[in-house]
């Protein structure tokens, strides 16, 4: 059977291989039927002798020709198929491989456009991750500014009470440890601010494009009320 896909080369490379493989395996054959058929003769010419020893010694002989033609037989056609797959495997492997200038232009072409695709999704990757760090550290501000807004309006508080607040009331102790407490709750808020404010500007992003970054920028900038 003619091999599937195969070019002009490879098909003369088949060729010669079974031109020889059927002139090895026919000599092999010949010559075991030659035996074969003395060794009948001479039996049948025992049996005519009437000799039991002689018909005996020709059987046993003419059964282990038999077994040895079979068995070489087998193993000649197993070599030869091997030896049809190494030649096959090997002028598939010259096809394959030995192209013209044409085909490796073809080849480097692909390897490029994969090579290229690889980039494409590893940077898609890197920006992704950005993304995810940048609304983390969006959220994380927020959650600072409702802070700061909340600490804001308790010290706005604060304020309208000492001002409201009798000088005998502003002399006492309980007064002084509450205005201390507000001036350190004071301090925090100042230093929040701060940090926040280098926060944004450590970012690595256009914060004037986000409204939000942009006004909260300005906030912890600016002095408190």
């Amino acid at each position: 059977m003619e091999p599937i896909g195969c070019t002009d080369g490879m098909k003369s490379g088949l060729e010669a291989s079974d031109d020889i493989s059927t002139e090895d395996l026919h000599q092999m054959k010949t010559r075991l039927e030659d035996e074969l058929h003395h060794l009948l003769v001479a039996q049948s010419a025992a049996h005519q002798e009437s000799s039991p020893c002689s018909i005996e010694e020709l059987t046993s002989r003419t059964a282990n020709l038999m077994q040895k033609f079979a068995v070489e037989s087998n193993t000649f056609s197993r070599n030869e198929l091997l030896v049809k797959r190494i030649q096959f495997g090997k002028l598939l492997c010259a096809e394959i491989f030995n192209r013209d200038s044409d085909s490796n232009g073809h080849l480097q072409g692909i390897l490029k456009k994969t090579h290229a695709a690889t980039e494409i999704i590893r940077i898609h990757k890197e920006i992704c991750e950005n993304q995810e760090k940048l609304e983390a550290q969006k959220l994380e501000n927020l959650e600072l500014r409702k802070e700061n807004l909340s600490l804001m309006e308790q010290i706005k508080n604060w304020k309208d009470l000492h001002n409201n607040v009798p000088a005998e009331v502003a002399s006492s102790r309980e007064y002084q440890k509450l205005k201390k407490d507000l001036e350190m709750r004071t301090m925090a808020v100042t230093i929040n601010k701060s940090i926040i404010k280098h926060l944004i500007l450590g970012m690595g992003v256009d914060w004037s494009e986000d409204p939000e970054l942009c006004q909260l920028l300005l906030e912890s900038s600016g002095p408190l009320q």
